[in-house]
């Protein structure tokens, strides 16, 4: 990452943060936009890139909002120039204000929208680029971009699902962590003293806990420096293209949930496909633009595997059910689609048929995911207790 002063074609001077591999192709790459570089220099853990980056994207709310007011403007009759100044709202950061009237002011200068929306790829996906080139393209904007609008609304609403599928475990996790942490640092220290006083001898089950609770109080540092450097070696691994390829095989054979998440791939790469098809697309174009949704790049190879054999005359039907990238009933549902000319209704169907497979394995795993983590909580916390209060059930015994 770098961030470079630099003087644009259109006469401003501008601070950017760019990424490269090294200086020179940095360089490079802003003379051929026709920039003229002042100074460049790495950013090295920047706060100010942070804050930067944070404030060049938008959230998924936020441009369902914008989708939805550039759709009722266009119905309305406005120009496109007037819908533009009307889109640039007063809460939204100075970079996304900019981004909005440099959008205009290429329009205004003769680009189409799309070529003005592919200039920010920060705020405007591929997808999205070209589902609107293709409204341009046939005349129906409105029409394009309704059908985006349906399409964002349904992944907005299968994130939500599955986010809330993982609350109450995660709080439940959560507050296990802060009762353990609770009895470590202040209930256990206490009996290790009425103990110590006592000058009794401990059962072993006693004498591991206060052990294994006494290693965390007086080195917890160890484990959050040790838990921070797993976590940098862990990432800079998953970055690497050998460590990303074993992240995502071990997502796709993971037990229970590897297999939801390839379903939870699959619709989304279908609805996709779908909604590219509706736009008037063509088949291969759509599939590559479809392929960049899927965050496994198992999948993606998949895909492009099947790519490369339409580019080679083959039937998608064939190519799907040679690559596996897809259950048996969806490859004899999308090969019905081919064969009829209702491909994107038949992908658009797949992804309904497997979103409602999710939602019945989320609610299966679900109650036999809070059962089994409220059994495990009960173990460790009640072995703990009764570890602990071990030698006085002991001692008790002694007395009578």
């Amino acid at each position: 990452m770098f961030v470079c002063k630099v003087g644009t074609p259109d006469g401003r001077v501008v601070v950017r943060y760019c990424r490269a591999r090294n200086r020179y192709e940095l360089l490079e790459s802003l003379q051929e936009e026709g920039c003229c570089v002042f100074k460049v220099r790495r950013a090295l853990f920047s706060l100010s890139y942070f804050t930067e980056h944070r404030k060049k994207r938008w959230t998924a709310n936020r441009f369902l909002l914008f989708n939805q007011e550039m759709l009722v403007l266009l119905r309305s009759g406005m120009s496109i120039l007037e819908i533009f100044d009307s889109l640039v709202q007063e809460k939204d950061f100075p970079a996304t204000k900019t981004v909005l009237r440099d959008v205009r002011d290429a329009v205004k200068g003769g680009s189409s929208i799309s070529e003005a929306f592919a200039a920010y790829p920060e705020y405007f996906p591929r997808l999205y680029v070209a589902s609107v080139a293709s409204g341009e393209k046939t005349g129906d904007l409105p029409q394009t971009l309704e059908r985006y609008l349906i399409y964002q609304k349904r992944m907005l609403q299968v994130k939500d699902r599955l986010k809330s599928a993982a609350v109450y475990p995660l709080v439940l996790i959560g507050a296990t962590v802060v009762v353990l942490l609770f009895m470590i640092f202040f209930v256990i220290p206490n009996f290790v003293q009425i103990y110590a006083d006592a000058q009794v001898s401990l059962p072993a089950l006693t004498r591991v806990v206060l052990a294994c609770a006494g290693l965390v109080a007086h080195g917890w540092y160890l484990f959050v420096l040790g838990g921070f450097g797993l976590f940098l070696i862990l990432r800079h691994f998953y970055h690497t293209p050998k460590g990303r390829g074993f992240f995502d095989k071990t997502k796709l054979e993971a037990p229970l949930l590897g297999n939801l998440y390839r379903l939870s791939s699959l619709v989304n790469f279908s609805r996709t496909t779908a909604t590219i098809l509706s736009s008037g697309l063509p088949l291969v174009e759509a599939m590559q633009l479809a392929r960049g949704v899927i965050n496994n790049i198992i999948l993606q190879k998949r895909i492009e595997n099947v790519i490369n054999a339409l580019n080679e005359g083959d039937s998608l039907g064939a190519a799907l059910e040679r690559n596996r990238i897809f259950p048996t009933v969806a490859q004899r549902m999308i090969a019905t689609g081919e064969k009829t000319g209702t491909l994107p209704l038949m992908f658009e169907e797949v992804a309904a048929y497997y979103d409602a497979d999710i939602d019945h394995r989320l609610e299966r795993l679900a109650s036999l995911a809070e059962p089994m983590i409220l059994l495990i909580v009960g173990l460790v916390i009640g072995g703990i207790v009764i570890a602990i209060y071990l030698p006085i059930f002991q001692l008790a015994g002694t007395v009578r």
